[in-house]
């Protein structure tokens, strides 16, 4: 039923079944560019799977990225993919349901070179980490602890990379009707959870326990928490862009 209702939301139910051709036709499309490094990140991505699962995951990233090759390929992508299609169960449906993520969320940026979107969020993080948890901020600071250091797979895969699927499932239940701002609410919320033990950490502690907290996340703690996180909402977020896109900001964005 998830499936479903994702397909349904992103309107790519419509263009699978209007297309069906489509994907047929870039999934057995010559050689691209990116083949080698697909192959390389396919087992790294799905490493228990079956040799089936693994080869639809192949196609999908190929078909992909030849139908947009101005968008090139990173290993996040792979990840994004294989949960669209274990979600759909199938690669027509897993491959319409990403293209319309990608189109309705403006995602491309996750994934374009130099990974403009992943930097903007990672501001996103610190900003918000600044405005909710001054103290934690100013320890995090003076430790050189940025979210570049600890958030980037969160972003770049969506959080499918090592968040549990049921939790995952849920943020992008959320995130189907949000948008980016969700993501930043469960970002944000995962540092509250660790707020109180965060303060008590140096700089190589406090990294793991952050790149560790997925493991040991509850879902329904994640939920509630980043229902909580109310000020972040889509013009906030349009607000924290512009910011982070001034001139004045052009040394700062390497930091991110």
């Amino acid at each position: 039923l998830r499936g479903l209702g994702w397909r349904q939301i992103t309107g790519s139910l419509a263009l699978e079944r209007q297309n069906r051709e489509v994907y047929a036709r870039y999934s057995a499309a010559p050689e691209c560019r990116f083949d080698a490094e697909v192959e390389k990140d396919i087992h790294r991505t799905n490493p228990g799977s079956s040799s089936e699962k693994q080869a639809a995951l192949r196609r999908l990233v190929h078909a992909y990225v030849v139908m947009h090759p101005e968008m090139g390929y990173c290993q996040g992508m792979s990840y994004v993919l294989a949960l669209c299609l274990d979600v759909t169960g199938g690669e027509n449906e897993a491959f319409w349901l990403f293209s319309q993520l990608v189109r309705n969320h403006a995602l491309a940026g996750f994934w374009q070179d130099g990974l403009p979107l992943v930097q903007l969020s990672l501001y996103c993080l610190d900003r918000m980490v600044g405005m909710r948890f001054p103290q934690l901020f100013s320890h995090m600071k003076a430790l050189n602890v940025t979210p570049l250091l600890y958030a980037s797979s969160w972003f770049s895969t969506m959080f499918a990379y090592n968040f549990p699927p049921p939790l995952c499932a849920r943020i992008w239940d959320v995130f189907l009707v949000e948008g980016i701002a969700y993501l930043l609410k469960v970002a944000l919320a995962v540092v509250a959870i660790y707020h109180d033990r965060l303060l008590t950490l140096g700089f190589e502690q406090l990294i793991a326990t952050l790149k560790r907290a997925p493991e040991e996340l509850d879902t329904q703690q994640v939920v509630r928490t980043a229902d909580q996180m109310t000020f972040v909402t889509g013009k906030f977020v349009c607000d924290l862009k512009s910011e982070f896109n001034h001139p004045s900001m052009a040394a700062a964005r390497r930091y991110y």
